[in-house]
């Protein structure tokens, strides 16, 4: 802030034109800074695409170097994912309520019809433990 006080209205009025053009000078600065951060935003945001399409590809590349086959239907997706989660259960397995929570999507008789598969697949073992059903995988 300028700390002189003008002692004619001349004075006064070319030390408010000094104020105004910096003002003026300091608004496109602004201007060009909020223009930067807007073009760095597009930047990271199309950075981000690539870096999701990229690891897209590795992983679809490691599915295809794995023998692992990409799902066609949405059957064989749905499957798919179930079969992940059941695997990832470990030696335990996974409980019957928790496939339940975890694919409420799918609705019951899909869920039925998706385990039923994979267990005449071979791919899926059940076990009881009390009142608790129990998926697990068959190596």
């Amino acid at each position: 802030m300028d700390q002189r006080i003008p002692k004619t209205l001349s004075a006064a009025l070319a030390l408010a034109a000094e104020q105004a053009a910096k003002a003026e000078q300091l608004a496109l600065e602004n201007e060009k800074l909020q223009r930067r951060v807007r073009e760095t935003h597009e930047v990271q945001v199309k950075a981000a695409t690539l870096v999701r399409r990229a690891l897209k590809v590795v992983a679809d590349f490691n599915d295809l170097l794995s023998g692992s086959v990409a799902a066609e239907t949405r059957y064989e997706r749905d499957r798919d994912k179930v079969l992940r989660v059941i695997e990832r259960g470990g030696r335990l397995g996974v409980a019957r309520r928790e496939l339940t929570r975890a694919f409420q999507r799918l609705g019951p008789d899909m869920r039925e019809m998706i385990l039923r598969d994979l267990m005449q697949a071979g791919r899926v073992g059940q076990r009881s433990s009390g009142r608790e059903e129990r998926y697990f995988f068959k190596h």
